[in-house]
């Protein structure tokens, strides 16, 4: 006579072996994969901040070397004139999505159309999710300009950066190969390398999303502290630079490292 003998299932103590050993798998696993989602980002940036440098300097090529200086309002390193922006998106057949990272977290809802296109405003800006190295002039009056807040800005190290003007730029230090034109944001509240305080996160302007202000920060993070950022400079090159070669460049506040 056969037996019917039902097979034996797990038992108790088995499934929580088994799930505890797929727990610390997936531990193991996390950070590689995480890893891996940012250098998939840092190589989709590094081809946008390229195809804003290329299309800037494709401009200068049709305006007797000078890169895009369109008249408009300007507080912050991203912020860029509409004028500036159309021709970048018409002729460089640049996306919106291109105009920011991947890897920044904070909000970016009305960054487009920062300051609207109200009728009879000057500003006429948008923020960007990278910072722009062109020279800002300022409003638009009769046949001169009026300084914005970007106009006057001053670099901590001159014989390093300058507003860009055109491609045949220079500084005592830094020829076209060295001179940063388009990059990633890393900014903070005060000059300090240290994350403590969210230095690098959660900085407040005058940016507000549905009645309330917005937070900027830094892209490419580790938690709070900056991994480094894409730059790319006015000879059209682009390079990955660790944050630990990074300087705290402007004589402003908030600051912009690059």
């Amino acid at each position: 006579m056969k037996s019917h003998r039902h097979p034996r299932g797990f038992t108790l103590v088995e499934l929580l072996v088994v799930i505890g050993i797929i727990a610390v798998i997936i531990t193991l696993l996390l950070p590689a994969l995480s890893g891996a989602r940012e250098k998939a980002k840092r190589v989709v940036c590094a081809n946008q901040v390229r195809q804003l440098c290329q299309t800037t300097i494709m401009y200068a090529g049709q305006n007797k070397g000078k890169i895009p200086m369109h008249h408009g309002g300007a507080n912050w390193l991203w912020d860029v004139s509409y004028d500036t922006r159309d021709w970048l998106v018409e002729k460089g057949n640049i996306s919106q999505e291109s105009f920011y990272c991947p890897s920044y977290t904070h909000q970016t809802q009305g960054m487009w159309e920062f300051s609207k296109p109200l009728v009879g405003s000057a500003d006429n800006f948008m923020i960007a999710g990278y910072i722009f190295m062109g020279k800002r002039p300022g409003y638009k009056v009769g046949n001169g300009f009026q300084a914005n807040n970007l106009t006057a800005m001053t670099f901590i190290y001159p014989d390093e950066d300058k507003w860009i003007e055109k491609v045949t730029d220079r500084t005592p230090k830094n020829a076209a190969g060295q001179l940063v034109l388009w990059a990633d944001i890393v900014l903070s509240k005060t000059d300090s390398r240290l994350p403590a305080g969210k230095n690098f996160v959660t900085l407040t302007g005058g940016y507000q999303v549905d009645g309330h202000t917005a937070g900027h920060g830094t892209s490419h993070r580790t938690g709070d502290r900056p991994q480094g950022g894409n730059v790319g400079c006015l000879d059209g090159h682009v390079e990955w630079r660790p944050f630990d070669f990074m300087k705290s460049r402007t004589n402003s506040a908030p600051r912009w490292w690059f």
